[in-house]
């Protein structure tokens, strides 16, 4: 009998693989966002440098995304690799203008926090029974409902106390996405079962939703513990 799946890694070292991917994504836009941030601190000319290019790199980490995403299929795993580095890369560049607003320390304990909870909703996602995938019916349209709720907030309400509920609405949906996004890895391990480059294509995309993921988590818990600068 013909052993179809002898060329596939075991579901195992695949899981292993993506949360490497993900690692190094969120090494990367660390040492970037911590760079910027200081360089910010310390020349005018870099300030002002990051705040002309702040748009376009905001335009660039949305392109870049919706390129990786259309174009997984028939792109190179090479290409795929670039594509998520650079939006690392892109992340980390305009997270390091988010860090400038917060102290080192609040920073810390958000990441640190984010990164316990992601460990958590990770095992969740991993050895849970129940099938989290149906919860995509209304997280999604959940998040695009509060995304649109805090644009008129910040542009008409000035709500601080709809600002925070927003949040920690947004706080929950990302730690569910964080176990629904570890679940459908492996779906995304069966569709490349056949064919070693897609299954490593399909193990970069499930790393990048989990980047985004946490990136998303950490934000939003920054964004209530994170205590700002004089």
């Amino acid at each position: 009998m013909t052993n179809y799946y002898s060329n596939s890694l075991s579901f195992k070292d695949y899981m292993s693989k993506t949360y490497s991917i993900v690692a190094l994504g969120l090494f990367l836009s660390t040492l970037v966002s911590v760079g910027v941030s200081t360089l910010c601190r310390i020349s005018y000319a870099f300030l002002s440098f990051v705040a002309i290019s702040s748009l376009i790199m905001l335009i660039a980490e949305i392109g870049i995304a919706i390129f990786f995403t259309a174009k997984l299929s028939t792109m190179s795993k090479k290409t795929a690799y670039i594509c998520y580095f650079l939006y690392s890369f892109v992340t980390g560049f305009t997270l390091g203008t988010v860090l400038l607003s917060y102290t080192a320390g609040s920073v810390t304990m958000a990441f640190a926090t984010t990164t316990i909870l992601f460990i958590c909703m990770a095992i969740i996602g991993k050895t849970t029974n129940v099938d989290l995938t149906r919860a995509s019916s209304f997280i999604f349209p959940g998040l695009s409902v509060l995304i649109i709720v805090s644009l008129l907030n910040t542009l008409i309400f000035h709500s601080s106390t709809t600002d925070l509920l927003i949040t920690y609405a947004m706080v929950i949906i990302f730690l569910v996405l964080i176990a629904m996004d570890v679940q459908r890895l492996r779906s995304f391990y069966s569709a490349g079962l056949y064919d070693s480059e897609m299954q490593e294509k399909m193990m970069i995309m499930g790393a990048f939703q989990l980047y985004l993921d946490f990136i998303n988590l950490f934000l939003r818990v920054l964004s209530i513990f994170g205590k700002r600068r004089d």
